[in-house]
């Protein structure tokens, strides 16, 4: 009996891990993985656009008006694919960005209505990362950001101070949560 139940559960739980994998189609696909060792990936980077915003407040209101943005608050009233991961910055002013599909490039973007939401594009790099599940709060991502650091230095890897929090999920969802602190590396 203990082990049917065991079994019920373990369905369960698997099942919105399922249906979360399969959502994540519309994920980054902006970069290659190069390789995964000791906890972290290596991965290269192409050119990407991205809206951004920034202000001393928090991120909650960076999120709304790139939202805005996306949502319509462009010259164009043009609605823009929401992506996954919001990236935010974890150096400098607190800055957050959406990346912007493919489909929208730095030649054809709609002007954003609000001036402080700016288009920006990327050069391609070199990153690591470090995966990590539950919500990105300020000491979680502090304590990950240490640990990357960690075994960036242990495997004699050089690193930018261009760290970021990717967040995959939206904050409603609870379980199987994907974050991942993100940082480009010197070419050694």
């Amino acid at each position: 009996m203990i082990a049917i139940h065991a079994i019920k559960v373990l369905v369960l739980v698997s099942i919105p891990l399922l249906f979360n994998a399969l959502n994540r189609s519309n994920a980054d696909d902006t970069y290659e993985l190069i390789e995964s060792r000791n906890g972290i990936e290596i991965r290269q980077y192409r050119e990407s656009v991205f809206a951004s915003y920034s202000n001393s407040q928090d991120n909650s209101s960076n999120f709304s008006e790139l939202a805005e943005y996306i949502f319509g608050g462009n010259e164009k009233r043009q609605r823009i694919e929401m992506t996954s991961p919001v990236r935010s910055n974890m150096y400098g002013k607190k800055e957050m960005l959406f990346l912007m599909p493919e489909t929208v490039t730095i030649e054809n973007y709609p002007a954003p209505n609000n001036e402080r939401v700016k288009i920006i594009q990327t050069p391609a790099r070199l990153t690591a990362s470090i995966a990590f599940s539950g919500y990105a709060d300020d000491l979680t991502c502090g304590k990950m950001k240490l640990e990357l650091i960690d075994i960036l230095t242990q495997n004699s890897m050089g690193y930018e101070n261009d760290f970021q929090t990717l967040i995959y999920d939206p904050p409603y969802k609870r379980v199987g949560r994907l974050n991942e602190i993100l940082v480009s590396i010197k070419n050694n």
